[in-house]
């Protein structure tokens, strides 16, 4: 399982009796010291609110950004612009006929706006004294 949220490291010995377990959810599973040293370990998450940050992007903009990025994808997916990007996938169901996705179930061509103001800042990458602009 590839994405399992939770993962066990390698025993450092053998019949080790020490078990360290990772959380996985976002982020790195098993940091390298020498890469963490040179390049640091933020999850996108935190890389995110780090460049909103440091770029002054506020978060109108990235409403505004993302609202955007909603509508176009809704309409280039209307007007068969990705038609030979998303491929059908039938995924068989213990009773009945099999279930066929046929198409991108995330974009939402009727996204506002006033519907992503109202969403809360996702503050789990933030530090408390500093204001959350990311969207969980």
């Amino acid at each position: 399982m590839s994405r399992a949220p939770f993962v066990m490291a390698k025993a450092e010995s053998a019949f080790s009796r020490s078990a360290k377990i990772e959380d996985s959810t976002i982020g790195w599973r098993f940091i390298n010291p020498l890469m963490k040293a040179k390049y640091g370990v933020d999850s996108m998450p935190e890389t995110a609110e780090n460049i909103a940050e440091e770029f002054k992007i506020s978060r109108a903009d990235q409403d505004a950004y993302a609202c955007r990025s909603q509508q176009r994808a809704a309409a280039a997916i209307e007007a068969g612009r990705l038609a030979e990007e998303i491929v059908a996938v039938t995924i068989a169901q213990k009773k009945g006929e099999p279930a066929v996705v046929a198409k991108d179930e995330h974009p939402r061509a009727d996204t506002t706006l006033e519907a992503l103001a109202k969403l809360k800042g996702s503050s789990k990458w933030r530090a408390p004294s500093r204001r959350a602009t990311l969207r969980a």
